[in-house]
């Protein structure tokens, strides 16, 4: 499956920054970039791919990560106002100011 390198392609085919930084941040662009350069550059693809694969991790487990942080909020401001009353009783309105204008006499 693997075609052997050409002599001038195997210069280039060093791990690119700016193609890992790229499918980092947009894993499936770093898939099309993998499968479009895989069989020119493996090395670069490889690059690319790992790269994707560790964005993906990354999103993951920071979707994880936040969604946890803001059930513990969520958990910590219940427990506060329902169970410690931190900021008081809801006030129950005495006046009831009627709903439609007097009626003239």
């Amino acid at each position: 499956m693997n075609s052997p390198i050409s002599p001038s392609l195997d210069a280039y085919d060093n791990p690119s920054k700016m193609l890992n930084i790229i499918s980092f941040l947009c894993p499936p662009l770093g898939l099309i970039i993998y499968l479009a350069l895989v069989s020119k550059l493996p090395r670069q693809a490889t690059s690319a791919g790992t790269s994707a694969t560790k964005g993906v991790r990354f999103y993951i487990t920071a979707v994880v990560v936040l969604t946890l942080l803001s059930a513990i909020a969520g958990i910590g401001f219940w427990f506060l106002d329902d169970v410690l009353h931190v900021w008081g009783q809801p006030q129950i309105a005495t006046d009831v100011v009627a709903a439609h204008p007097p009626m003239p006499n």
